[in-house]
């Protein structure tokens, strides 16, 4: 079976963290909700129904809880950190990621956010060939 494009979602994480440059950011905190969309090649996991030939969505979960976690002034920052950490220990099975995070209730407006995409497929394919 050929499939076209394959993701890992995981929808709506509630998160409360401390990011923010004002100090009562830092104290009081906020509710996030992160996203995050990984392609990945699952065509041996369909047959094999092996975790290891994946990424395991209850890993990204817990790179996302550990990563929150870390109090920054920018969410730029703390979606950055998420993905690196994500391209460098998922790297054998992941052909693209998209992190989004929404800062909930900020002042202003109902919600502020980063979203952040990278594809490493034109990287994977350079790498296959040589």
């Amino acid at each position: 079976m050929r499939i076209d494009e394959q993701y890992i979602l995981l929808k709506d994480i509630k998160v409360h963290a401390f990011h923010g440059v004002f100090p009562e950011e830092r104290q009081i905190g906020t509710d996030y909700i992160v996203n995050i969309k990984c392609g990945v090649d699952v065509d041996k996991a369909i047959k094999s129904d092996n975790i290891n030939d994946t990424i395991s969505y209850a890993y990204i979960y817990k790179v996302v809880q550990e990563e929150m976690a870390i109090p920054s002034n920018l969410i730029e920052h703390v979606a950055g950190r998420i993905m690196n950490r994500i391209i460098k220990e998922c790297k054998k099975h992941l052909l693209s990621i998209r992190i989004n995070i929404v800062k909930t209730n900020p002042p202003g407006c109902s919600d502020a956010g980063i979203e952040l995409y990278k594809s490493l497929i034109f990287k994977k394919n350079i790498t296959k060939k040589f």
